[in-house]
């Protein structure tokens, strides 16, 4: 299972997102046959990362539902890659504009971030959560979560996978809030972490921004008990 995970690592890497999502897949059938749950959920995590990614919502989804049932104990006890459950379905939920449900993903992830110690996901729960009260008409709040993702993003230097998605989102944040410095800050560090010939996102006159890149999946990580 391990070993198929990093065969999708390698292929999201070079940009093939069929082949890692097949690998993905596959190494979560392996975890399952082989009863090791914490490889499974991983998998199927880093699965619905590229369901995500090419914008399959319902199917990523369904994949981070059943990530998070397999993280969560009999006692409801959950391990913390539950965390990244609970993101990727509040991601979904706001771009379905269900913004109670996103909110309440959110507030779960921050909870289990608190429990388990600090985690990327904290960055990305509250970048949603900046967007959440921007939608909900709420900018003062918008900013504060905003402010919270950059403060949390430089103390724990997150990857460039989601610091890039972090840039794409805040950018739109900062556009609503009419902080164009703040905006083309974000915009220039979600280029940078692209890389050169990836996306070279750029803020036109017209202030309209194409389509965020959503995060890569993670690599493995080891905070199972």
């Amino acid at each position: 299972g391990v070993a198929t995970s990093i065969l999708g690592d390698a292929s999201s890497s070079v940009g093939d997102l069929e082949a890692a999502r097949r690998a993905y897949a596959e190494a979560s059938r392996i975890g399952e046959q082989a009863g090791n749950t914490p490889t499974t959920v991983l998998a199927t995590i880093q699965q619905a990362g590229i369901l995500l990614e090419q914008g399959h919502l319902h199917q990523a989804a369904r994949a981070y539902e059943e990530a998070l049932r397999l993280a969560t104990l009999p006692q409801g006890q959950a391990w913390p890659l539950a965390e990244d459950a609970h993101a990727g379905l509040a991601i979904v939920a706001y771009e379905w504009n269900r913004l109670e449900e996103a909110e309440a993903h959110v507030l779960e992830c921050l909870r289990l971030c608190q429990q388990w110690g600090p985690s990327d996901m904290q960055v990305v729960a509250q970048a949603v959560l900046a967007r959440i009260h921007q939608a909900r008409g709420n900018p003062e709040a918008a900013l504060e979560a905003a402010r919270s993702a950059e403060v949390l993003a430089a103390e724990r230097q997150i990857s460039p996978a989601w610091s890039s998605w972090l840039g794409s989102t805040l950018t739109r944040v900062w556009l609503a809030q009419q902080r164009l410095d703040k905006a083309q800050a974000a915009l220039q560090e979600f280029q940078a972490d692209l890389g050169e010939g990836i996306l070279a996102l750029r803020l036109p006159e017209s202030i309209s921004l194409a389509r965020p890149s959503w995060p890569k999946p993670m690599a493995a990580r080891s905070r199972f008990p």
